[in-house]
């Protein structure tokens, strides 16, 4: 059954799988927010999450918030007929004492005619 926007979430201590992108099977490393509503985001670069979680938590609806390392992979289901989602979760980042160095770089990448937020580097956990 799908949690939230995604089919499964799984908790691990350190190791992630490895980055993939070929046919029909892609994961990618970045970083996933969660709000106290249990809803995951997902963020290929640290400054956003940091951002996103940080700014949901001033909200009057939301009381906790975490930022996690992660690793989202999307795999097609040839059975199914649809790509399933699994979002690899672990260590917490938020709080951190350069987490005001990457808000401050965030603000510096935003572009008042995109959405977008520019990705510099490629993120890559400690993978098996």
């Amino acid at each position: 059954m799908p949690q939230d926007n995604y089919h499964e979430i799984l908790r691990i201590e350190d190791i992630f799988p490895r980055r993939k992108h070929q046919h029909g099977w892609v994961i990618d490393h970045g970083y996933a927010v969660q709000h106290d509503d249990g809803e995951w985001f997902y963020f290929l670069a640290i400054e956003p999450a940091l951002a996103y979680g940080r700014a949901g938590r001033m909200s009057v609806d939301i009381s906790s918030y975490g930022v996690h390392k992660a690793a989202r992979e999307i795999r097609w289901d040839e059975r199914r007929g649809i790509d399933i989602l699994r979002l690899h979760v672990g260590e917490n980042i938020d709080r951190g004492p350069d987490e005001m160095n990457h808000l401050h770089a965030w603000v510096k990448g935003i572009n008042a005619k995109s959405s977008h937020w520019p990705i510099r580097r490629e993120v890559k956990h400690r993978t098996r």
